[in-house]
């Protein structure tokens, strides 16, 4: 049978069997469009639809309309800033590490041949501790220091010894 979802942004045509499953349904979902099954939230008739549940559980036919909204991440947006002024938002979550962060970091603004490390006001942060940790939530400002790899190793090579 034929059934039309409601998303955001246009209405879909699925064809469904009376047995399969919400989450069957949700995959065909995430299939056309690309959302991904744990952020969709299916409601029919004001009743949030339940994964396990047959479609034929809650009564939908033919040409029933579902309406689906759409769960935002759990994630967060922090901000990260430079000594020469550089500020970017970086998506993560609380329990991410400090260094998941810092790879993040290398990844968006490619910081390559630098160390880098990640401060609250007076506080450097360790890489193996969560965002959580350090009571770090959305909006957050984080400071960034670039340590460059191997400069001390050159310093040295360079016939600096005293």
């Amino acid at each position: 049978m034929q059934i039309k979802v409601n998303t955001p942004s246009k209405y879909l045509t699925l064809d469904v069997e009376a047995t399969d499953s919400i989450e069957t349904v949700k995959v065909m979902i995430q299939d056309k469009e690309g959302i991904p099954t744990d952020q969709q939230i299916i409601i029919f008739r004001s009743k949030q639809l339940e994964d396990g549940k047959a479609v034929s559980g809650y009564d939908i036919k033919e040409g029933s309309k579902l309406h689906l909204l759409i769960r935002q991440k759990e994630g967060m947006q922090i901000f990260v800033v430079t000594l020469t002024e550089r500020a970017f938002s970086l998506d993560v979550e609380p329990s991410e590490t400090i260094a998941n962060v810092e790879a993040k970091i290398q990844e968006k603004d490619a910081f390559t041949g630098f160390g880098l490390r990640l401060f609250l006001p007076g506080k450097h942060l360790d890489d193996e501790k969560t965002l959580s940790d350090y009571n770090i939530t959305n909006k957050a400002i984080l400071i960034l220091l670039l340590r460059c790899l191997g400069c001390a190793e050159r310093h040295k090579n360079k016939g600096h010894n005293h």
